[in-house]
């Protein structure tokens, strides 16, 4: 581990290592998923940042639930490819999902255990960041989740909310949303506002039962 290059592989496979024990799947670099129900699974984000003049790496644990059935939706009504495991359809830093609720980062170097800061890192995944996704597996409690700004971005979120009730049945609150949202947007033609009325023109015609 003479180089900040050798020293990162370490780190991230001790991390593979404790991570795979407790049930993740990597899926691609840094991107691990845990399986909750037939339609949700957990999801966890390693992001990391490399202070090479320090010699040290930081680790920011997202985790996040990912709804399968909502995911598929959401791709169809913007009319884009289907991603089997990203995006989560709800995430956040992992330290506010635990008593404190503040950002939580995990800062490895060469001078300090790493197999007792991974540990760390894993407890908090068990003690806070498994029942995050547990609580949030169920369609309705994510909905709920998705108006938080904690942890939903609200773009995202914007399309999410009324797929979500129009999973649910709730096709007037979904209409209801929608017709506020394209208030709020306006007169505005930038690409986010154009992305988001040709989203809402199909999921109008999906409430209204005019296509399937």
């Amino acid at each position: 581990m003479n180089t900040p290059k050798d020293f990162v592989k370490f780190v991230f496979a001790t991390l593979h290592e404790k991570l795979l024990l407790l049930g993740f799947v990597k899926r691609k670099q840094e991107l691990f998923t845990i399986p909750e129900t037939l339609d949700s699974m957990g999801w966890l984000g390693l992001n990391r940042a490399v202070r090479t003049r320090e010699g040290m790496l930081e680790v920011n644990p997202v985790v996040g639930v990912r709804n399968q059935q909502l995911e598929r939706l959401v791709a169809k009504l913007t009319a884009e490819p289907f991603n089997e495991f990203a995006p989560p359809s709800l995430s956040g830093n992992i330290g506010y999902m635990g008593p404190n609720q503040a950002y939580k980062a995990f800062v490895f170097s060469q001078n300090s255990s790493v197999e007792l800061l991974a540990r760390d890192l894993v407890d908090a995944l068990t003690t806070d960041g498994l029942p995050f996704i547990k609580n949030h597996a169920d369609l309705n409690t994510l909905l709920e989740a998705l108006g938080s700004a904690r942890f939903a971005m609200p773009e995202p979120a914007a399309y999410r909310i009324p797929t979500a009730l129009h999973l649910l049945g709730r096709r007037q609150e979904s209409e209801e949303f929608l017709k506020r949202k394209i208030i709020e947007i306006g007169e505005r033609t930038d690409p986010a506002a154009v992305r988001f009325k040709a989203f809402e023109s199909r999921i109008r015609q999906l409430n209204l039962g005019l296509i399937e």
